[in-house]
């Protein structure tokens, strides 16, 4: 089989040059497509594309408004946040300019010997949830989720309201392990034939948009895999006129609880939780003291056999850390990350046509200049103006990146995994590039297409290329 290898031999010249310093982020796949495929990516891509137009140029009325609008990834930092709001409502705006931590030292005081915040169960979870985005050392996380573990009943569901599906679906964007297991069993055993939720059975037997975003929002959160047709009961209260939620099936748009509540939703769907997200946005706290050594922080996190890898990667400048110095040897590599180590090596020299190069999820961010790169040399594409930077990336989707990058001729004397059958076919290719120089090899004879790759994976299969 014969390679053209001048992007290799670019690579092993350009790791031995020093290069500035690599901002990590973290988080979208090569399509638009929710976590439950049974929806069309094109009724998903319209959704998008509705709630973004509602969105546009609109001052938020609400918080609600501003994390729909996040979530969608629009920015919000300009925006004025509406006064009078809740300390949790107000750490979850300001997560999104970067500094909560006053206001969370705040909201930690006003928690109970118990552990509880407020009288009631909504002020209680969205407070744990602002303080898990912003922690600060007064708040007790034990105490808080000892009480709400108080709350939960034997099926696993929470009942608060008038009604279970809500509370239950809320209490899952918090809860962990067993107990979030068997709320996210019985929320969707409340579900109805048709995807949706009843939120108020004592009032009314009617599914409503605001329980089917809370319930599909928990289950995210729990990493449950969410119906079909869940999602496309979601997607049936949207306006195709205005991309505004409707309550009821057959009410008026409701602009002040079931669109920002639903939005947020459908950009969680397709760009993962906005909480995590708003986690990663918010400026950490002060670094440590010491000078940048020449291990990352989180050394001792590393797996012994993973560490010459992590030290090629950090001596080459190529994967550098956090801004706390932490490799993250297990979180997953992102789109953006990806595309600044391409353009670090300067890899994919040929100049592509018809790809984008303007993406409204992009702006001025520190990988800015790194998906220009990666665009206009046909790398790495965008999905209907958005270049979703924060998607983590499966292994069939680095081969395929990688064969381009590398320029890898496909022949039929290339061997290909027993599992090739699970990769997708625009990828099946690159699969069998990659698998058959020894790049990406998988374990016993597969592949795992569809697996996901760490930024530790990356730091080895790097170094071996360079070798």
């Amino acid at each position: 089989m014969k390679r053209l290898a001048a992007a290799v031999l670019a690579l092993v010249l350009l790791l031995s040059v020093s290069v500035p310093a690599l901002a990590e982020d973290g988080g979208p796949p090569f399509t638009i497509m929710p976590h439950a495929p049974g929806v069309l990516p094109e009724e998903t891509a319209r959704a998008l594309e509705l709630a973004a137009l509602y969105y546009t140029d609109r001052q938020p009325d609400s918080w609600e408004d501003i994390l729909a609008m996040y979530a969608l990834g629009l920015d919000v930092s300009s925006l004025a946040v509406p006064d009078g709001l809740n300390l949790y409502a107000g750490i979850l705006c300001a997560a999104a300019d970067g500094d909560p931590y006053p206001l969370s030292e705040e909201l930690a005081l006003r928690q109970g010997e118990d552990g509880a915040f407020g009288d009631s169960l909504t002020d209680h979870i969205y407070a744990m949830l602002a303080l898990k985005i912003a922690p600060v050392d007064a708040y007790d996380a034990d105490a808080a989720m000892a009480y709400l573990l108080a709350q939960q009943a034997e099926d696993g569901g929470f009942e608060a309201w008038g009604g279970v599906a809500e509370p239950t679906g809320l209490a899952l964007l918090v809860l962990e392990g067993e107990a979030a297991g068997t709320a996210a069993a019985f929320l969707l055993a409340c579900m109805t034939e048709d995807g949706g939720w009843i939120g108020y059975p004592e009032w009314t037997d009617e599914p409503d948009a605001c329980t089917a975003a809370t319930a599909i929002s928990g289950l995210l959160a729990a990493g449950a895999e969410v119906p079909p047709e869940a999602v496309g009961h979601l997607l049936s209260y949207q306006e195709e006129e205005t991309g505004a939620f409707r309550f009821t099936a057959g009410g008026e748009a409701d602009p002040d609880f079931a669109t920002p509540q639903a939005v947020r939703v459908l950009g969680e769907l397709v760009y993962g939780s906005v909480y995590a997200r708003l986690a990663e946005a918010v400026n950490p706290p002060e670094p440590p003291e010491r000078p940048y050594g020449p291990v990352y922080s989180d050394w001792d996190a590393i797996p012994q056999w993973g560490r010459e890898a992590a030290g090629f990667a950090l001596t080459s400048g190529l994967m550098v850390g956090d801004e706390l110095y932490r490799f993250l040897p297990d979180v997953n590599i992102t789109r953006s990350q990806l595309a600044a180590i391409l353009m670090k090596l300067n890899l994919g020299a040929e100049t592509a046509e018809g790809f984008e190069t303007e993406y409204e999820d992009v702006g001025g961010a520190w990988f800015a200049d790194a998906v220009v790169y990666v665009s206009e040399r046909g790398l790495m594409g965008g999905y209907g103006g958005f270049f979703r930077p924060h998607d983590p990336l499966t292994r069939e989707q680095i081969a395929f990146v990688l064969a381009r990058a590398l320029n890898l001729v496909v022949t039929i004397e290339d061997r290909e995994p027993s599992d090739i059958g699970a990769a997708d076919p625009a990828f099946a290719d690159a699969v069998r590039a990659v698998f058959t120089e020894g790049i990406m090899v998988g374990n016993d004879g597969r592949f795992d297409p569809k697996g996901e790759f760490s930024r530790l994976e990356l730091a080895g299969l790097l170094m071996n290329l360079h070798r």
